[in-house]
């Protein structure tokens, strides 16, 4: 899936995990704060070393001052990231999903939302996925990656309507699909972004089991019965 998560800028891993531990230790002591507790919980994460990570951003969140605008704005993240970790490096969709939902009390973003998105599209939850989506871009409507899941939702949700032998709703779902991925590729101007976000969505397309031919023709055939009626 695309990554969901608040994270720092990374260098090169061989050269920057050394580095960061130590400093990421030092601005702790340095300065005893949730942005410094963040940051090691986070060095722990991209160490894979999830369970430390995850004692760690939740400590983050059980600190955190209710009348501190900042940070329950960063438990908030470390609750997110949290729940990335879950479903995405454990397979813990519950634990994940409680993670997440505890987020959002906090503060809602559209990281949260998204995750929560994508919680359901593994389940199959489509509504709920499309809903969690949704909400994200109600946060941003120029939320890229946003826009491109949704997208991919969209695929999942034309590949069950196949194998349940329902072909309009089939037809409108890889329009929606379509729809998405191409606003997502009209908001960005790097190429190198423009592949990523094309890759993914041709990765979770052949996936489905969905042709590239396919995806196009039933779009461009559901737009052409929309506008003909």
């Amino acid at each position: 899936m695309r990554v969901h998560h608040a994270s720092f800028a990374l260098e090169p891993r061989s050269e920057w995990l050394v580095r960061a531990s130590g400093a990421s230790k030092r601005a702790t002591q340095l300065r005893d704060v949730p942005e410094t507790r963040f940051a090691r919980a986070w060095f722990l994460q991209v160490s894979e070393r999830y369970d430390e990570a995850i004692a760690a951003y939740r400590a983050v969140a059980s600190a955190a001052e209710r009348d501190d605008v900042t940070a329950i704005q960063v438990a908030s993240f470390a609750l997110n990231n949290t729940g990335w970790i879950l479903m995405d490096r454990l397979d813990d969709p519950a634990r994940a999903r409680e993670s997440l939902a505890q987020a959002l009390a906090l503060r809602p973003n559209k990281m949260i939302h998204a995750n929560l998105g994508e919680l359901g599209r593994r389940a199959e939850d489509f509504p709920r996925a499309i809903q969690m989506y949704e909400a994200a871009l109600d946060l941003d409507p120029l939320y890229v990656n946003g826009l491109n899941e949704l997208g991919i939702v969209y695929l999942s949700s034309a590949a069950g309507a196949s194998s349940e032998g329902q072909p309009s709703a089939r037809r409108a779902s890889i329009e929606r699909a379509y729809s998405y991925h191409s606003e997502a590729l009209s908001l960005v101007a790097e190429p190198e972004q423009q592949d990523r976000l094309a890759d993914r969505f041709d990765q979770a397309r052949r996936a489905s089991g969905l042709s590239d031919d396919e995806v196009r023709t039933e779009a461009e055939r559901a737009r052409a019965y929309r506008g003909s009626h």
